[in-house]
């Protein structure tokens, strides 16, 4: 599963879509896959941000750290 999420994130020919409903399909399948409560949402987060570099909506990504106890 995280081998064809992986493909999808990286392979802009595998659909058409806006590359910001992408992100939100992407987020929502590595919820499903990697479902684990503690660590999901900064997972998640930084995925977003780095996808929104990549694509050319942000020119940096400045990630700020998180506390240990923070929650979603």
């Amino acid at each position: 599963m995280i081998n064809n999420l992986v493909e999808f994130i990286n392979n802009d020919e595998l659909s058409e879509l806006d590359p910001l409903i992408k992100m939100v399909i992407i987020h929502h399948q590595l919820a499903n896959i990697h479902f684990l409560y503690d660590g999901n949402c900064r997972t998640g987060w930084i995925l977003n941000i780095l996808y929104l570099v990549a694509q050319g909506f942000a020119e940096f990504a400045y990630i700020e750290p998180i506390p240990h106890f923070a929650t979603c």
